[in-house]
């Protein structure tokens, strides 16, 4: 299963268990990606700050609340092509 599909089965997900945002993780020594579910009841600035604490890498903070396509196709753009996007 490519990256794509596994993006949209988690935002399918998370959408079905009632979360508001899909946090992608991922653990350096792993080299895996995991989702980590934000429900409307947690803050997500709380959520992330959590998160930033340990030794996992936030890769993507993905809105459920919003159309899925044009967020998997942003969180499918590699970070430095993302960045100098950005700064252009």
């Amino acid at each position: 299963m490519n990256r794509e599909d596994v993006l949209k089965d988690w935002f399918v997900e998370g959408v079905h268990r009632g979360a508001k945002y899909l946090i992608v993780v991922s653990d350096p020594l792993e080299q895996e990606e995991r989702p980590i579910y934000v429900f409307p009841e947690q803050d997500i600035t709380l959520e992330t700050q959590k998160l930033t604490a340990t030794a996992l890498e936030i890769s993507d903070i993905i809105n459920l609340m919003e159309g899925m396509s044009p967020q998997i196709k942003l969180a499918l753009i590699p970070k430095n092509r993302l960045i100098s996007r950005v700064i252009s």
